[in-house]
């Protein structure tokens, strides 16, 4: 390919990406100003604990990066941990674009180099996003689960949870793969992906979520000071489940569904427009931090001359 083709197609990459940022960021700035009730209680916000919910959601950026990073490592790509970080966060930009595929060319093209099979590398980021999800829906399915809230929302879980977590189990993940492939070697190289690899992402995306719900506590916290224990612990445990559900939505950014489960998880214990204002404002500091991080980690990225280089395990 050659060099002028390459640049073509990275400036369409990032004309998408911008398009789909400019439509999240409209529609979230048209439901805030269009409601009075959102703006006042914006206006009393609690800008701290704004700044303490940006912080833990970019902290949990990082696990969910380096468990695809070692992935990537099972499956003997030649990629340096830094880069496959950096790629990954990235590639978080990609959500916002109908589809999802562009988390995929974002991530994938990041990491392109000499040794790097863009099949084993897209099969990489299909794993680590669904053993994020499937760890997001039990965990909040747990938690939501014992709390009172509605029984559709605890088969939702159980579904959502299933429907991520199946194809992830490495004996049902090698033998769909082992069909499809008409590769052997690429075959042979699947087994990589086995039961040490797969609970190592429970492990991982554990902490993964646990920083995402602590910043979705502090957004409601900073919005309701008043809320008490259990209802940061419910908020919490619905931004897991709201995410997973905006994921299967195939929406940019869930866009609509999150904001839907959350309110009628979190409305009877907090209030309607409380529960749907948190909702809004979340999406924007996700959206803010992903961006900020998105653009250091793509100068990073440029300015990175080890890509081609196995890191140590």
């Amino acid at each position: 390919m050659s060099n002028k083709l390459k640049t073509g197609l990275r400036c369409v990459v990032i004309l998408v990406v911008l398009i789909g940022l400019w439509f999240t960021v409209s529609d979230a700035y048209r439901q805030i100003h269009t409601d009075a009730g959102k703006q006042e209680l914006l206006g009393r916000l609690q800008w701290r604990w704004v700044g303490f919910a940006a912080f833990c959601y970019a902290l949990g950026l990082f696990p969910a990066a380096y468990y695809w990073y070692r992935i990537l490592r099972r499956f003997d790509v030649p990629v340096s941990a830094g880069r496959a970080i950096a790629a990954h966060i990235q590639g978080h930009l990609g959500k916002y674009v109908p589809g999802k595929a562009m988390v995929v060319v974002l991530r994938v093209g990041a990491i392109a180099g000499p040794g790097v099979a863009p099949m084993t590398a897209t099969l990489a980021v299909f794993i680590e996003t669904l053993t994020m999800m499937a760890t997001g829906g039990t965990i909040a399915g747990i938690v939501v689960a014992n709390t009172g809230a509605p029984r559709w929302v605890t088969w939702l879980a159980i579904g959502l949870v299933l429907a991520a977590s199946l194809p992830t189990i490495p004996s049902l993940f090698r033998l769909v793969l082992g069909r499809l492939q008409k590769n052997r070697t690429a075959a042979v190289s699947l087994r990589a992906y086995d039961w040490s690899t797969f609970f190592l992402g429970w492990g991982w995306m554990s902490l993964t979520w646990i920083a995402i719900g602590a910043s979705f506590a502090a957004t409601v916290h900073a919005i309701v000071p008043l809320a008490s224990e259990a209802d940061l612990l419910v908020a919490a445990a619905a931004m897991g489940l709201a995410v997973v559900a905006g994921f299967v939505s195939l929406l940019p950014g869930g866009a609509g569904v999150r904001e839907l489960i959350l309110t009628a998880i979190l409305a009877p214990r907090i209030g309607t427009a409380e529960a749907l204002t948190a909702a809004l404002l979340a999406r924007v500091i996700f959206l803010a931090v992903e961006v900020v991080a998105a653009g250091v980690c793509t100068a990073a990225l440029r300015r990175s001359t080890d890509g081609v280089q196995p890191a140590e395990e």
